[in-house]
């Protein structure tokens, strides 16, 4: 899930240079704290 979570981030921040994408709608903040937030395996 962590990895998964990171994978996100990831997008976010090369998602501003890909033409034609959405604009994303989550905060950094509220991003870091739903990773913070997942259960450790």
């Amino acid at each position: 899930m962590v990895l998964f979570a990171v994978g996100n981030m990831l997008l976010k921040v090369r998602r501003a240079r890909l033409a034609g994408a959405q604009p994303e709608r989550a905060p950094w903040i509220f991003v870091l704290i739903a990773t913070a937030a997942l259960p450790p395996r």
